[in-house]
């Protein structure tokens, strides 16, 4: 009994010394990333006034009569083409810029800063980052008042949307629905995930927060996500439910005192 109890003890220190060195150095790795990304963003962004301006002007000054480019198309469709490509540049501009800011929110879990910390702006900064896993497949949908905000550290708290996300989209072979809430509830904020996806086996729910326990293949994951998340949450005075069946879906319900 006691010896079961040091090496859990054991086992629990190393696996929280192992992660918040790994979210040490994810921090400073994607705080990194981010301002990389940002100079020759900033770089697009500069010039895109300009250009359209550019355009703007030479709608105004050109011959109706100038010679067709490469003899098809008229001054008026290169013009046309050049503003629908003009609009596609400020677009992926404006979406890096997006992926910068939703990963700098992230990188930002080492810093020991606590306070009030939008819940939706959180959860839509997730789901861009994990767009490429559930965009053609899952509908997502997010129903949390925009001022609802918790007490706890930002990039830690996008840890938590990012582990409970992640899991969702992977419960989620081929097409689904996740339902992501929000609300204020009898004086606590309760955020819930739930997905249609595989379910937990009832002989692993009272395992899932395990350290090291995972069911998914092997490579595919460490087994800390979840009590990782219970330990952040515990630190904000945060507590974390699950709701599951085999071939259900699961829906996890994390409750925080209301500031």
């Amino acid at each position: 009994g006691l010896f079961g109890m040091t090496l859990g003890k054991l086992k629990r220190t190393q696996m929280e010394l192992v992660q918040s060195e790994k979210m040490a150095s994810l921090g400073q790795l994607l705080a990194g990333v981010a301002h990389e990304i940002n100079n020759p963003t900033t770089f697009i962004y500069s010039n895109l006034g300009p250009l359209k301006d550019y355009l703007g002007y030479l709608r105004n000054a050109l011959k109706s009569d100038a010679p067709k480019y490469r003899n098809e198309m008229t001054a008026s469709d290169v013009l046309t083409d050049l503003e629908a490509l003009t609009n596609n540049i400020e677009e992926g501009a404006q979406r890096t810029k997006q992926i910068v800011s939703d990963l700098r929110r992230f990188g930002h879990s080492q810093d020991e800063v606590i306070q009030e910390v939008s819940v939706l702006e959180g959860i839509q900064g997730t789901l861009n980052i994990l767009k490429h896993t559930w965009s053609d497949r899952i509908k997502i949908h997010v129903v949390c008042p925009s001022d609802l905000t918790v007490h706890a550290n930002p990039g830690q708290l996008s840890q938590v949307w990012m582990n409970l996300l992640t899991n969702a989209i992977q419960a989620i072979k081929g097409e689904g629905e996740i339902w992501v809430t929000g609300k204020r509830e009898r004086g606590k904020i309760v955020i819930s995930v739930k997905d249609t996806g595989c379910g937990i086996a009832s002989a692993d729910l009272k395992r899932i927060f395990d350290p090291f326990f995972t069911t998914k293949e092997q490579g595919e994951g460490t087994g800390l996500g979840l009590s990782i998340v219970q330990q952040i949450l515990k630190k904000f005075g945060g507590t974390i439910d699950v709701k599951s069946e085999s071939g259900r879906g699961s829906e996890f319900d994390v409750t925080f005192p209301a500031s």
